[in-house]
């Protein structure tokens, strides 16, 4: 018996002319959909129960009339044979990587511009990524203390020489905005949240000092580091807010963070990082490595020799990846991914550690666009990117998808390095309205109807006519194809 089918295809341009219930704010090319304390646009469900044999379920979202409008196609026997139309087979005899989730991430920013907004208007804000009405998102990513996007710079212990971490302490971050909207979330998803976390900030006292200069952090503190990972933890855990992984660092080798190496980061994940998370129970944690651009991927994962690095672009890989050292391979579970470099780089860097280490998966951590101008109201060009690079990631092994902030202001901020961007919401407290983005609903396309517990299913083409695409197998055999016609 044939699994029932949800069909999605999102459009760049089409005929059809039927409106939908969004709210529209037009930008030069396409618009925004309007939500604000009364009123949000909502996903009408599949309700698959009610489909009849030989029918799927469409969902479209295009760039001048529609955001994922619901209707009802026939499966046709006889095809048209017309040389403009793209053919794709699905097998679903042959399923692949099993899918973790989609997501957001929850940063001091993006809490700060949920919080200024009303109480309905965050609710429905809220609604809109978490809920069965929503994008339905199982990942969230906040950071442990401030990120870039934070309106300060801040530890959560700062007091030189305290090895015994006895300052330690959350900050007002954390108690106003973060742990209420990460519980919030929890509960409008029934629990299924997955929150993963990692530093930004080291504290200095533990760097190296070399002058006036902060290195890297300090060999004698290495302990002291490890701690604050289970100090925090902790702290969240007496809050009600559980954690389900971590990465060691955010984009770890810069110097004004961790500063790590492979090299260096490995005997500290062994030796004192994992050992203490086991002491305090935290040892269920899915550990991830790398959490940075592609580019890096090779750095983190490989030791790469001469032949696995022909036909492609050489940045300098080091000699050692974690992934070498057997100890380092058995604790860790899977590979962190940014998207930033993924345009300059191959997929092939992804087929290789899928190769080599089978057993980890891979998850995209953190993606945003902002090049030239920061917001984009409308931007159906900046959600295209955001399909594009989906599809590409999850037909090369990637296990799930996690943009960067939830929502920001119209500026794109406020960020404390006075770096702007998009987000999927945008947030205009003065009215107070939040908008949705183009880039929302291309991600909706993704995480409203494949599940975690998928499995990607092999879909091919001999001629996609530049129509881009992937498939899936849910665990309640449904079969779900997303396609990008650009």
């Amino acid at each position: 018996m044939l699994p029932a089918l949800i069909f999605l295809l999102a459009f760049t341009g089409t005929t059809l002319t039927t409106a939908d219930d969004c709210i529209r704010l037009w930008g030069d090319v396409s618009y925004a959909c309007v939500c604000n304390a009364t009123y949000c646009d909502d996903i009408t469900p599949a309700e698959l129960e009610s489909l009849p044999s030989g029918q799927f379920r469409h969902y479209t979202s295009d760039i001048r009339h529609y955001r994922l409008w619901r209707t009802t196609e026939d499966f046709k026997a006889e095809t048209n044979n017309e040389t403009s139309t793209a053919y794709f087979t699905l097998d679903l005899s042959k399923l692949y990587q099993e899918i973790l989730g989609f997501g957001g991430a929850m940063t001091d920013s993006a809490a700060l511009n949920i919080a200024n907004l009303s109480a309905p208007a965050q609710e429905l804000l809220l609604r809109s990524f978490f809920s069965s009405e929503g994008q339905e998102f199982s990942f969230i990513r906040t950071p442990m203390a401030a990120s870039d996007f934070s309106v300060r710079h801040y530890v959560y212990d700062d007091v030189a020489g305290d090895v015994t971490l006895q300052n330690f302490s959350l900050v007002a971050e954390d108690f106003q905005f973060k742990i209420p909207y990460l519980k919030r979330a929890q509960e409008l998803s029934s629990g299924k949240i997955k929150i993963f976390t990692a530093p930004w900030n080291v504290p200095d006292w533990i760097k190296v000092k070399n002058g006036t200069t902060l290195g890297p952090i300090s060999e004698e503190f290495y302990q002291v580091w490890a701690d604050y990972f289970v100090r925090f933890f902790e702290a969240y855990s007496e809050e009600g807010v559980d954690f389900w992984g971590l990465t060691p660092e955010n984009e770890p080798q810069f110097l004004n963070r961790g500063g790590w190496t492979p090299e260096t980061m490995t005997p500290w994940v062994v030796n004192y990082l994992k050992p203490a998370l086991d002491k305090a129970g935290f040892g269920h944690l899915k550990l991830m490595i790398c959490d940075d651009q592609r580019t890096n991927v090779p750095d983190w994962s490989e030791n790469v020799s001469e032949d696995k690095t022909q036909g492609r672009r050489n940045f300098g890989v080091l000699e050692k990846g974690m992934w070498i050292d057997e100890q380092m391979r058995n604790l860790s579970s899977g590979l962190a991914v940014h998207f930033y470099m993924d345009s300059v780089n191959n997929t092939d860097i992804l087929d290789r550690v899928h190769q080599d280490f089978p057993e980890k998966f891979i998850l995209y951590t953190e993606a945003c666009n902002g090049t030239g101008k920061p917001v984009v109201i409308g931007s159906w060009e900046r959600g295209e990117g955001y399909s594009s690079d989906i599809i590409q990631v999850l037909t090369h092994w990637g296990s799930g998808w996690v943009d960067w902030n939830l929502a920001l202001n119209p500026d794109g901020g406020p960020n404390i390095e006075g770096i702007f961007v998009d987000a999927q919401i945008i947030v205009n407290s003065t009215s107070d309205e939040f908008y949705k983005q183009p880039i929302f609903y291309h991600l909706a396309h993704f995480a409203k109807f494949v599940p975690p517990g998928s499995r990607r299913a092999d879909l091919t083409t001999e001629d996609g006519k530049g129509v881009e695409g992937v498939a899936f197998l849910t665990q309640d055999r449904v079969a779900v194809i997303v396609l990008l016609n650009r």
